[in-house]
């Protein structure tokens, strides 16, 4: 049996998430269905390996470790479940429960590649491989005692003591294969290149893959994550999907946190779950989906219900897909006025100095940039205002119609998602299919640069007694690359110049969450209704064209 030197001791926090786990898979018979008999014993192999190989360390951990592994179990439930995390078992099992079924969905539909960035104790991706020879499977994770205890954890495995399933074989720099699909690479992610990491597996950046990191950023520095997000946006295609936890500021019980001190494996990067959107903007990665608490629904073979609904959001699961938006996609756009020599610049150091150098120009006013995660728009105004011709389509029967539905429902999930907890691109979607009749995209140079809908809206009759013709202004949106420079006056009056077309009596309302913008509305000829509530937040409610009708 391998031993580790003191000054090498496994991870603490991986081996109590795999023993609260194993409990609760065993504590339940039916999870043996769920989970299956092969990964519920490999995983008890690789937890009992793991703990026979500790060295004993006089140490919080070194202690605590080695008498609860001799508890019975009930003990071990109200010690973890009670001091550690309320319902501690449940909320490890629960999303390992949406993992698992994520994985079997996107095998389903079509995908080749599945990566685990972080591997742990957690064998569901060695045995998920095995029964599906057809996908490639790699499972990344630090160089180090825990990875070497669950290898040869692996390699000494025998189901029902007869034969070892998974024929692992090292093939040269700690990389091991099994059964010729699966991967496991030494990688950290800290110090180390992803990208470099996922040739040494032969990963294929065409195919469609799956990434998934559990219990993963809080570990890892706030630049070791931006490096991570910035290399997987990198190599993703736009069907590629991402499956990971990102942890909310939140404070720990005094138990957790002697442990997570003891064991030397402080949470290092938290992001408030209303921030997390716009983070991810930053690397052209967008929220496809939520799981919160409410979520987790845990069933048997049998379709029975095991568990309806467990604690998780202070540790929420997302599902990150990329930014869809044609302008991401091209360098710059061809702007005359633009000095011809901008367009070789390639360096990002190179164009930011342009920029500035461009700037200070007395006859030019003002460049603004654009960016994503790796390429640059350059736009060019004069006198702060934005001159150039805009556009206004209409989405419904426009020739982009579905590539114009989702970016539009990426903007209004990133401007107002959280006032719906961010249910996720496919509710947005089907809310401006809904309306795509009245919704309109803004372009510049054909590229979209912002929306609005606007809807005709019906009154109760007590309230339309001089009979207006009411519409409602929804959606509004510009870039916020280009906010500032008059674009968002130039829709208000094509707005009220297009609906006056069809009737003099036209009023328009709207609502602003944020009351700052009740001033620029007013500039329009808005005048305060009201105050009001959208979705539980406060708005005022402004109507443009009622000055007019009053009189």
């Amino acid at each position: 049996m391998k031993e580790f030197g003191p000054n090498k001791q496994t991870s603490d926090i991986a081996l109590i998430a795999g023993m609260g786990f194993l409990r609760a898979v065993k504590s339940e018979t039916r999870f043996r269905d769920h989970f299956g008999d092969k990964r519920i014993r490999l995983l008890e192999h690789i937890i009992n390996f793991a703990i026979s190989s500790r060295v004993f360390r006089f140490t919080f951990n070194g202690i605590l470790i080695p008498i609860i592994s001799r508890l019975p179990y009930s003990v071990k439930s109200q010690f973890f479940n009670k001091g550690f995390v309320q319902s501690y078992d449940l909320s490890i099992t629960a999303p390992k429960t949406m993992i698992q079924a994520k994985i079997d969905d996107a095998i389903k539909n079509g995908v080749t590649q599945i990566v685990n960035l972080s591997g742990g104790y957690d064998c569901g991706i060695i045995t998920s491989a095995e029964a599906n020879p057809q996908v490639k499977f790699i499972e990344l994770d630090r160089d180090g005692p825990t990875r070497d205890s669950k290898i040869y954890a692996i390699q000494s495995f025998q189901y029902y003591q007869t034969t070892n399933p998974f024929n692992l074989k090292i093939l040269k720099n700690k990389i091991y294969r099994s059964n010729d699909n699966l991967y496991l690479v030494a990688c950290n992610l800290i110090t180390e290149d992803l990208c470099k990491a996922l040739e040494s597996a032969n990963f294929d950046s065409t195919q469609k893959t799956l990434f998934i990191g559990e219990g993963l950023t809080m570990f890892l520095p706030p630049e070791a994550v931006s490096k991570l997000f910035f290399a997987l946006s990198n190599i993703m295609t736009e069907e590629s999907e991402i499956l990971l936890s990102i942890l909310t500021p939140t404070s720990l019980p005094l138990l957790m946190r002697l442990f997570l001190k003891s064991s030397n494996e402080l949470y290092l990067f938290t992001k408030p779950v209303n921030d997390v959107l716009k983070y991810l903007c930053e690397f052209n990665l967008a929220i496809k989906q939520k799981y919160s608490n409410v979520s987790f629904k845990m069933l048997d073979t049998n379709n029975r219900l095991l568990v309806n609904s467990v604690e998780t959001t202070k540790e929420p699961y997302y599902v990150i897909g990329k930014k869809i938006s044609s302008y991401n996609y091209k360098t710059f756009i061809d702007i005359p006025e633009i000095a011809p020599e901008m367009m070789k610049l390639k360096g990002k150091k190179e164009q930011e100095d342009k920029t500035n150098e461009i700037s200070k120009l007395p006859a030019k006013a003002l460049l603004t940039k654009a960016t994503s995660a790796h390429k640059s728009i350059f736009f060019y105004a004069t006198k702060n205002k934005f001159k150039f011709d805009l556009e206004f389509h209409k989405l419904d029967g426009h020739l982009k119609e579905k590539e114009w539905v989702t970016q539009a429902a990426l903007w209004a999930e990133s401007k107002w998602g959280y006032m719906r907890a961010f249910p996720g691109l496919e509710f947005r979607e089907e809310q401006v299919r809904t309306y795509k009749k009245h919704f309109y995209i803004v372009t510049y140079a054909n590229e979209p640069i912002g929306m609005f809908a606007c809807y005709p809206q019906t009154l109760h009759p007590d309230l339309n007694r001089r009979n207006l013709i009411h519409y409602y202004l929804d959606a509004m949106y510009v870039i916020e690359s280009l906010r500032g420079m008059g674009i968002g006056s130039r829709i208000l009056e094509f707005a009220k110049k297009e609906f006056k077309k069809q009737n003099p009596n036209v009023v328009i309302t709207l609502d602003t969450v944020n009351p700052k913008l009740n001033l620029f509305y007013e500039k329009h000829d808005a005048v305060q209704i009201c105050e009001d509530r959208s979705l539980g937040c406060p708005t005022t409610k402004l109507r443009i064209g009622e000055r007019k009708a009053l009189k």
